[in-house]
């Protein structure tokens, strides 16, 4: 029962609902006021880590993105150099797709 109410708790809670209303809930269905503070501190637990798994998505393909744009300048650079020369020598700018990979890489997990 206890888990079937926590799951409870932390699905309200990521719909937007408050502490107070979840134990007054709680409370109304008879629920022992020391079993609902246990409830609610272990839903708050799993919220709590929800929110941040989510943040640290979030900053992933942040992370991501900036190294595609850097990596994207680079490879863009080596065949500007190419045209440039009009086909004789290519210039590769290692470092701008180096580093792209690099950001991209970093926040990986």
């Amino acid at each position: 029962m206890r888990a079937a109410l926590v799951d409870y708790c932390v699905e309200q809670k990521l719909n937007g609902k408050s502490y107070s209303e979840l134990k007054n809930e709680l409370a109304l269905k008879d629920v022992d006021h020391a079993e609902i503070m246990e409830i609610i501190k272990i839903a708050d637990r799993i919220v709590i880590r929800s929110e941040v798994k989510k943040a640290s998505n979030e900053i992933r393909l942040s992370y991501r993105n900036v190294g595609f744009i850097i990596a994207g300048v680079g490879i863009a650079m080596t065949i500007g150099s190419l045209v440039y020369s009009g086909g004789d020598s290519v210039i590769i700018t290692i470092g701008p797709i180096s580093a792209g990979l690099g950001v991209m890489m970093v926040k990986r997990g």
